[in-house]
């Protein structure tokens, strides 16, 4: 450190630092040196230098990440776990505030413009003088940055790996439905069927199912208590005490693939029954949750005063192994595993809140191997001494809930999925939650899932659906023609505020990539409008590339304006041209370039295999000579007249699963 400034590869990041830190690592690994022992501790780590806007996802709650983005640290929320700045120059700054045994930190601002560090153990006992507080590095090109910055935490960390170095659960393959929004707790074994016949109804029935609270055993009978508590592992009686006859009818009589059930990360909301538990030492203890979050959401001072049943860690693989044991026996598949951030809550005289996490993390995901191939839904786990423990799961909850009857939250819940995928996306893939299709709102949702690269589940009601949303969704095989990374915001809407210019999030296909446009405001008639191209896509070479607009059902070069109201969506599909040809895709879906299973020029002959039946749209700027449809289960078809139209340069091919599309010029 020079004259109290912080400087990487040569360039001043903050000035008006204290001397209280040292830098390690190639990027930088930044250890704070506190002035003595201590369970928390909070310091200044200087002021910006030229900073023109910052971007951040921060903890509204102990469970779930809200997004902010501003011109000035003092509008720098606490709780933030993952910070961007854009300086005047185009440069860009990342920082990420980690969680390293025994401490986790955590970043917010003051009025003075300064970047606040706080670390904490949550455990008066568990003191030390020494914390690895943050990743911070600079450069040009900051998805660049982040990807780097994974791979050295992870590295550096030991806890977590990254997205990329693990399975991709099960779930992600298929088209869902879960049981909260249509039942809430109020699901039963009968009710189960109602939902599942209104989906084959429509001619959808989802592969993946998901029975969500309201199937356990749970204590209610001393108000004290607060919330329920766990008191068995069997199910309730609307299940008749047991899973397998739900589930082998979802299957047998369906075609469901994968049923997944809801359980929390003690068990339960209020976690186990001391006495009908007692054989893992279960044990009354109040949460005791950061000051910040309650300065943040103060409900949850109210909230988390009651007690909480508590298996300490060494009976907490005990707890989950018999758990899931059962669970598999009855045919179930994989768990989502709820309220997860609650650890860090009853951390007090356990050696503090990230030791404890990871002995919990490490023995959820040792059960669920276990019993489940890893099929683990993470939820309500949100902070970072969750998200750096995800050693083998893959998949986490990166927003809080979809809110049916809050028209003002679904802009917002789209902006916040984008946002807070930017940094859990490096470590697992992220859930962006279930929607209903036919809710006003349900094509926006649909169009985001589409983009998002996660898993894609529906919560609908009995009879309420909306197929045609679906159906954009969804291939005929029930699988999904998802994207191949996390969606994120382009580059123009990553720092920018959501309410002042259109959205876009891009994502990445075998053959292209897809951008989502978004008007995030719920009301007003004032139409706004952007571009949308290859540019917006990371990693893009410059190139010739077509743009369809899904909702417009037309073609472009190089670029497309798009203005939509708010409220209003747009997908569209980016293809690199090559000798006058792009493939666009099935014109049915809206991630329509994850419907090209392949695609390519040989000689002067175009040959494209199509995931599903439906419209092939390609960018053709020739008239073709023939087309075929080349397969075992029909002879070859040449007759142009009945297998494509062209229209401009959109060439509109009849499709079929399994056949080979070979276009002649």
């Amino acid at each position: 450190m020079i004259q109290n400034c912080l400087s990487l590869d040569g360039t001043t990041i903050f000035t008006d630092c204290t001397d209280n830190y040292s830098l390690s690592g190639d990027g930088a690994f930044i250890t704070l040196h506190l002035p003595q022992k201590a369970s928390c501790f909070v310091t200044s780590l200087g002021k910006p230098v030229d900073l023109e806007r910052f971007v951040c996802s921060h903890r509204m709650q102990p469970f779930f990440m809200d997004a902010a983005s501003g011109s000035s640290l003092s509008e720098l929320p606490i709780e933030t776990q993952w910070l961007g700045l854009l300086h005047t120059d185009g440069s860009y700054t990342i920082m990420l505030p980690l969680a390293c045994e025994p401490f986790r930190a955590s970043l917010g601002g003051n009025e003075n413009n300064e970047l606040l560090v706080t670390v904490e153990t949550g455990d008066d006992a568990t003191m030390t003088d020494t914390a690895l507080a943050l990743y911070i590095a600079h450069g040009d090109n900051f998805y660049q940055l982040m990807e780097q910055a994974g791979k050295k935490i992870a590295d550096r960390l030991q806890t977590c790996r990254i997205r990329d170095d693990k399975n991709a659960p099960a779930c992600m393959q298929y088209f869902g439905w879960c049981t909260w929004n249509a039942f809430y707790a109020d699901v039963s074994h009968d009710k189960v069927f109602e939902g599942l016949e209104s989906f084959r109804a429509g001619g959808i029935v989802p592969k993946f199912l998901l029975l969500d609270d309201g199937w356990q055993t749970v204590n209610t009978s001393d108000p004290n208590r607060g919330h329920h508590q766990l008191s068995g592992f069997e199910p309730n009686e609307k299940f008749n005490h047991d899973l397998t006859p739900t589930i082998k009818a979802a299957k047998n009589d369906y075609g469901v693939e994968l049923f997944y059930v809801w359980h929390a990360i003690l068990g339960y909301w209020g976690g186990a029954d001391p006495v009908a538990m007692e054989k893992y030492d279960v044990r009354q203890k109040c949460q005791h949750h950061s000051p910040a979050i309650f300065t943040v959401n103060e409900k949850y001072a109210t909230n988390l005063r009651f007690p909480y049943g508590f298996i300490g860690e060494d009976q907490i693989f005990s707890f989950y192994n018999d758990y899931h044991r059962k669970l598999y026996r009855q045919g179930v598949d994989g768990v989502k595993v709820d309220v997860q951030a609650a650890l860090e809550g009853v951390a007090d005289g356990e050696g503090g809140r990230v030791r404890l996490t990871n002995r919990y993390r490490e023995a959820l995901e040792a059960s669920t191997q276990l019993h489940f191939k890893g099929e683990l839904i993470n939820c309500m786990s949100s902070n970072n001494d969750t998200v750096y423990t995800t050693m083998n799961s893959n998949l986490m909850r990166s927003s809080d809930d979809f809110f049916p009857k809050k028209p003002e939250s679904h802009g917002q819940h789209v902006y916040k999925n984008a946002i807070n995928s930017v940094w859990m996306g490096l470590f697992t893939w992220c859930d962006w939650d279930m929607f209903q299709s036919a809710h006003e709102y349900g094509g926006f949702h649909a169009a985001a899932r589409a983009v998002s690269g996660g898993p894609v589940y529906v919560s609908d009601a009995v009879g309420e659906h909306d197929f045609s949303v679906i159906q954009k969704l969804v291939l005929s095989d029930g699988t999904l023609p998802l994207a191949q990374s996390v969606g994120k915001p382009t580059m123009d809407s990553l720092f920018c505020d959501p309410n002042k210019q259109l959205f876009k999030i891009f994502n990445h296909n075998l053959y292209g990539g897809v951008v989502g446009i978004f008007n995030m405001q719920h009301e007003g008639s004032e139409f706004l409008s952007c571009t949308v191209g290859h540019g917006d896509i990371d990693g893009f070479p410059e190139g010739d590339y077509a743009v369809y607009l899904h909702n417009q059902q037309c073609v472009f070069k190089k670029s497309a304006t798009v203005s939509l109201k708010p409220r209003e969506y747009e997908v569209a599909t980016v293809a690199k041209i090559e000798k006058g040809i792009a493939p666009i895709g099935l014109s049915e879906k809206f991630n329509s370039g994850g419907t090209v299973g392949s695609a390519g020029w040989r000689d002067e002959t175009y040959f494209i295999l199509p995931k599903d039946d439906g419209t092939f749209l390609l960018y053709c700027e020739k008239t073709p000579k023939s087309v075929m449809l080349v397969g075992e289960a029909e002879s070859n078809q040449t007759d142009s007249n009945t297998l494509f139209e062209k229209n401009g340069n959109l060439l509109f091919i009849q499709a079929k699963k399994g056949r080979t599309i070979t276009i002649s010029f």
